[in-house]
């Protein structure tokens, strides 16, 4: 999937770039595209104007407080944590950092290292399951 610039709003960087996404998700945009060909967004209000992040940021956490999912902090989740989930599951998964870095827009790797400190702790939970030979 492209972000591109448009209707005043840039996506980081303020230039086109490319997000890869499930097929799944892929999909399920296709259909979208199918059932509403007249749509300028992928989701947009009855009004024909892009659905704003707030208003998503506010449903997820509609949905979130409702099933009792907290994160980390015992905070409520935003939906920032998708992206770093997204990241730290890349990262797990062997994609390069230098890939992920440029999948999540960042301007340098010291910004992806970030999400290193999840794939450290599970590095040491699991080191501590080896069987030394003494």
């Amino acid at each position: 999937i492209y972000i591109e610039p448009h209707d005043g709003w840039k996506p980081k960087w303020g230039i086109r770039r490319q997000v890869p996404i499930d097929e799944k998700v892929a999909e399920l945009i296709r259909a979208r595209r199918e059932e509403f060909p007249a749509a300028k967004y992928v989701f947009e209000t009855s009004a024909g104007t892009r659905f704003e992040e707030k208003n998503v940021r506010d449903d997820f956490k509609k949905l979130f407080d409702s099933l009792g999912i907290v994160g980390d902090t015992g905070e409520g989740v935003s939906t920032h944590c998708f992206r770093h989930t997204y990241a730290t599951t890349c990262l797990n998964d062997d994609v390069p950092i230098t890939t992920v870095s440029l999948w999540l827009g960042h301007q340098n790797i010291q910004m992806t290292m970030r999400y290193f400190h999840r794939i450290k702790a599970l590095t040491d939970s699991h080191i501590k399951k080896v069987k030394f030979v003494g």
